[in-house]
């Protein structure tokens, strides 16, 4: 509540002035990486990255569309926005994990088409009776914006408030290729009590790295038990290792093309630099 009163103030005062509101828009990024600068392991390559994708890069994204609407309709819509994205870390226990990569994803992407929808909303309902000053106090602008930050929250809270949790993998090698490429974003759901069958594409944990192949052989070995043998659809030759159970993390299910190139090669920069 107090940054947006500050934020609405400042540009009640400052109106005009975009040093002042790159100024405050600065400051309040910065009180965000601070805030959540001891969440993150900062001294890995691992942690830098992480950090910049889930606090850095959302909260420039977040800060710029508030400071867009603040200008435009003070203090109150902001408010409502913020009430209505933020209020998931209070709901955490029903909503599954879609990890750290896709939450990145949905912070970033989210400001901007809330943004772009402002605008053209705007645009379509300046005319001579709204126009300049008028339009701060629109009640149609008002209730627009909030019906539209209502529709996202509906959105966010029905795809994730599920039975299944899912993740996501920014893919980093070339060993799916043809199927599933480097710099694509897999979504894939739990295994659970799920037992895969050949030629479905699974997550798996081998020696502390998260693998993406297909499987290529099942054998059963009791009743209810099964060792699972992976192949990477571009390698020549399969996996050398069988799979128990507990090697499994989930199922593909969905296949996001492209998105994770800027996290791929963002973290082979940083580990060529180790």
């Amino acid at each position: 509540l107090s940054s947006e009163f500050l934020r609405a103030e400042v540009a009640r005062k400052c109106e005009g002035s975009l040093v002042s509101y790159s100024l405050v828009t600065i400051v309040l990024i910065l009180i965000d990486c601070l805030l959540f600068s001891t969440s993150f392991n900062l001294s890995t390559g691992e942690g830098q990255l992480q950090y910049v994708c889930n606090i850095l890069i959302p909260s420039v994204a977040k800060n710029v569309l508030l400071m867009y609407i603040s200008i435009i309709g003070g203090a109150k819509p902001t408010i409502i926005y913020r009430l209505l994205m933020e209020i998931k870390m209070f709901i955490i226990p029903i909503v599954p994990d879609f990890g750290l990569y896709i939450d990145s994803v949905v912070q970033t992407m989210i400001p901007g088409l809330v943004g772009i929808i402002t605008y053209i909303s705007l645009k379509q309902f300046k005319n001579e009776e709204v126009e300049g000053k008028a339009v701060k106090t629109s009640k149609l602008y008002l209730n627009a914006f909030s019906l539209i930050a209502l529709a996202l929250l509906v959105l966010i809270v029905g795809l994730t408030s599920c039975r299944f949790k899912y993740g996501a993998i920014a893919i980093g090698s070339g060993s799916m290729t043809g199927v599933i490429n480097k710099g694509d974003v897999i979504i894939y759901r739990q295994i659970g009590d799920y037992k895969p069958d050949v030629g479905e594409i699974i997550v798996f944990n081998k020696e502390k790295k998260i693998i993406v192949h297909r499987i290529i052989e099942r054998v059963q070995i009791n009743d209810d038990e099964y060792v699972y043998y992976t192949k990477g659809d571009a390698n020549p030759t399969p996996d050398g290792y069988p799979l128990t159970k507990d090697d499994l993390i989930g199922i593909v299910t969905n296949n996001v093309k492209y998105i994770g190139i800027p996290s791929v090669y963002l973290n082979e920069l940083i580990n060529r630099k180790k």
